[in-house]
């Protein structure tokens, strides 16, 4: 994660791959990334990619007091649009909004 350009935060994860059709997700939770509002842009990158091949998801234009974002790994056989196997979700609103 990198702030007004500067790295402010970085994690490596490890997550073991689900056989295809299985229908679940292997997953991890992040800690310890800044959580101020600022101007956030994460890059994410898998072993087989160089970091030019990252995907980002910027947090600049999002005028939100919470966001939560879910980094994807994998392939997305009914989805044309998506050119990367990792894809960036997003969902607005805190956890007390109910």
């Amino acid at each position: 994660m990198r702030t007004d350009g500067e790295k402010r935060y970085t994690e490596s994860v490890e997550l073991d791959g689900t056989p295809e059709g299985e229908g679940r997700f292997a997953a991890t939770a992040f800690d310890g990334y800044p959580t101020t509002p600022g101007a956030h842009v994460i890059h994410s990158w898998h072993d087989d990619q160089t970091r030019e091949e990252s995907e980002t998801f910027d947090f600049t234009n999002i005028d939100h007091e919470c966001v939560t974002v879910q980094i994807q790994v994998g392939s997305w056989p009914h989805r044309e649009d998506v050119s990367s196997d990792i894809r960036f979700t997003k969902s607005l609103g805190c956890p007390d909004d109910g």
